[in-house]
């Protein structure tokens, strides 16, 4: 789940990186009022999840997964810990509940809401760090659509879906390649 995390992360940058070389900025863009990007006609930016990784370390070749996951009424699933792959895990519908073997620290929609200025009455922290929620491991907790969360590699768990909806997950993983180089796309 940890390469999920820092792949959205990279992504986001990257994408914010081609929008900056894109479309010129001007200094009536250089401050987007109530926390808008400026982007060009028929394109729009929507951050939906924040991660941080306090140590990512990745050989030469890195995969790179973005997949969804649903998870029925009543399922469970539980990530392999032998997994070496960091995950951003963005709720997309329902409530998942859940236990972490490490700490996890949860962003929730409203707190991402308010950093990137959509919501009026939220109010980010003044130093414009995240403020992230942090559930110890092995606590249970639950989360909503539109939070989300990071886990590192080699981390288990149980997620289960304890409600009558499905429960929908994006998750962007970053890890070791599997076949230990890059596979070039023909």
């Amino acid at each position: 789940m940890r390469r999920l995390s820092s792949l959205v992360s990279m992504l986001v940058l990257v994408l914010l990186g081609l929008v900056a070389v894109s479309h010129p900025v001007t200094a009536q863009d250089a401050t987007p009022a109530g926390g808008d990007m400026a982007m060009p006609a028929g394109v729009t930016f929507t951050p939906l999840a924040f991660g941080q990784a306090q140590q990512l370390m990745l050989p030469e070749a890195a995969d790179l997964v973005l997949f969804r996951l649903t998870i029925d009424p009543g399922a469970r699933y539980q990530p392999d810990a032998n997994d070496p792959a960091t995950s951003l895990v963005y709720i997309e519908s329902g409530t998942l509940s859940l236990t972490v073997d490490a700490d996890v620290d949860v962003l929730r929609a409203s707190t991402m809401a308010a950093m990137i200025g959509a919501e009026a009455s939220a109010t980010p922290t003044t130093d414009g760090a995240p403020p992230f929620e942090r559930v110890p491991a092995h606590t249970a907790f639950q989360v909503d659509a539109g939070d989300s969360f990071v886990v590192p590699g080699h981390i288990g768990g149980d997620l289960r879906n304890d409600g009558t909806d499905q429960v929908v997950l994006l998750i962007a993983n970053v890890g070791p390649s599997m076949d230990g180089q890059a596979t070039p796309v023909s």
